[in-house]
């Protein structure tokens, strides 16, 4: 998803189709941001929906490389109107993972007693 993104950048804002280009670029920055951070949340309510623990585990990671990314990239190059878009999107949708999908519990495992 973030190829198809990276090239629908390409194709509607006219930047180079590389990953220097795209890379300098505050639309694809933000874009992916909030394009990841999306599909954590789906992974997320996937993962409360089929009690998956695993599931959560990984979309919760994929928000903790969003969190770095914002903090590592997108700080760097503060004061424009995408990271600031950026970084008020992701805080929201942070807000929204935390109030409607907690972590499900862990499955009991189910033993079978052989002496009985």
């Amino acid at each position: 998803m973030t190829v198809v993104f990276a090239r629908y950048i390409h194709i509607s804002q006219g930047i180079a189709y590389t990953l220097a280009a795209l890379w300098q670029s505050g639309y694809f920055q933000t874009g992916i941001s909030v394009l990841w951070s999306i599909a954590a949340i789906v992974a997320m309510l996937l993962s409360k929906r089929y009690a998956d623990r695993i599931l959560w585990l990984a979309g919760f990671g994929v928000l903790i490389l969003v969190v770095l990314k914002l903090f590592i990239v997108e700080l760097a190059h503060s004061g424009t109107i995408e990271r600031i878009v950026s970084f008020i999107v992701v805080g929201l949708l942070l807000l929204l993972i935390g109030y409607f999908v907690s972590m499900p519990p862990k499955q009991k495992e189910n033993k079978v007693d052989s002496n009985k």
